[in-house]
């Protein structure tokens, strides 16, 4: 039944994130001067700032490093990032490379809530996202490979085209996927899952 995954939707507030990357210039300045004199002080700003309290010192470093990266190769803005792109891939392959600790994972995660708003944002389903949808029936594939989770994704777009729901989009179909994935990946009510469209059983 659609209340199943209705259960796992998650509202996207793209404007308060966009902010959040504006404000990551705003702030270089100070957290730079900072960081010569006060080390924690800078960390702990960083990654205070949005509310993060677990990651500590190393990861904000590598947050540090990923900005000074991004200003000094696009201006200090993520659109340059995808108007320079010449596809999906490379755009996926720019994200990696401003620095450490920007992985695949990460990419997938920010690309995925991106689809829809940049052209070029077309990431491969997460491998928990594959999971859920051969679980749920929507694949016969597993996404053991690029190739395969290219043909899940192709399936999962062809479900949402036709099942829709109103006021939902696919970004919020992939998200319910992937929380599904972790249900079965930890092997919990594994018994209570159902299947959401109708034709899609296993």
């Amino acid at each position: 039944m659609v209340c199943r995954l209705n259960t796992f939707w998650r509202e996207d507030n793209r404007e308060d994130r966009c902010q959040d990357v504006q404000d990551i210039r705003t702030r270089r300045h100070s957290l730079t001067e900072s960081s010569s004199r006060d080390g924690v002080g800078w960390a702990s700003s960083t990654v205070g700032f949005w509310g993060y309290t677990r990651y500590d010192f190393k990861t904000a470093t590598k947050l540090l490093n990923v900005v000074d990266s991004l200003i000094r190769k696009y201006n200090g803005k993520l659109v340059e990032i995808h108007r320079l792109a010449s596809d999906s891939r490379d755009l996926e392959n720019r994200l990696k490379e401003l620095g450490k600790g920007v992985g695949d994972v990460t990419v997938g995660i920010f690309l995925r809530e991106l689809r829809g708003t940049w052209k070029k944002a077309d990431p491969l389903p997460q491998p928990l996202a594959s999971l859920a949808s051969n679980r749920l029936g929507f694949t016969r594939l597993r996404g053991r490979d690029q190739f395969e989770r290219g043909k899940i994704l192709e399936d999962l777009k062809r479900i949402w085209i036709e099942n829709r729901l109103k006021g939902k989009g696919f970004v919020n179909f992939e998200t319910a996927l992937v929380r599904i994935g972790k249900d079965v990946f930890r092997h919990r009510k594994k018994s209570s899952l159902s299947y959401p469209f109708p034709g899609h059983s296993k």
